[in-house]
């Protein structure tokens, strides 16, 4: 299977692995999620979570192409796959994953990419564009790096607007959180709500 796709760019090389990693790692966190709501007979729910879904409605793989198109790079592999065949938005550390993406909004022009620039931080040595994932709450944020220096890792932002990165991508990110959980945490009842 190519990934490479009409405007040339290979998106698998983006991507912290192959596709059967991705693929694997994303069963493996739906796995971790239903672990974790066992442990509490399903009576809590996670940090995000929509009524009884876990996730918000995936988005097309044409809003995708439309969005690497607009904008002349791909997306991480590993949140694409995870955003066309899981969800969008829905459960995630902290707050939960609050801030959907939305390929169609930014292509629009209605929603952009967060640029950053090495003069914003000097842990950095060239500009980025990021995407929210969500936040923590105080002014601290998540982000997912989708160009430039760290692509296609986390990063954080706190109130004070200093970045660092997780060193992890969308979905290893999110698995760690999930594993976190999952080795009696002992806060994990008030995570859950």
């Amino acid at each position: 299977m190519s990934t490479k796709d009409e405007v040339g760019w290979d998106a698998a090389s983006y991507s912290p692995g192959s596709q059967s990693i991705i693929l694997a790692r994303i069963a493996r966190i739906l796995d971790k999620i239903q672990q974790v709501l066992d442990l509490h007979d399903g009576k809590k729910k996670l940090p995000g979570q929509i009524g009884d879904r876990w996730f918000g409605p995936v988005i097309g793989r044409e809003a995708i192409h439309r969005f690497e198109r607009h904008f002349g790079f791909p997306l991480p592999a590993d949140f694409v796959e995870f955003v066309c065949t899981v969800g969008n938005g829905g459960i995630g550390p902290d707050h939960g994953w609050n801030t959907p993406f939305d390929p169609d909004q930014m292509v629009a022009g209605h929603a952009r990419l967060l640029p950053f620039h090495s003069s914003d931080n000097k842990e950095l040595e060239g500009p980025m564009a990021m995407i929210e994932t969500g936040g923590e709450g105080c002014g601290m944020f998540r982000f997912l790096v989708v160009w430039g220096e760290g692509n296609g890792q986390m990063w954080f932002s706190d109130s004070a607007g200093a970045l660092s990165s997780f060193g992890l991508s969308f979905t290893e990110h999110l698995e760690a959180w999930l594993d976190g959980l999952l080795v009696g945490n002992p806060n994990l009842p008030e995570l859950l709500g």
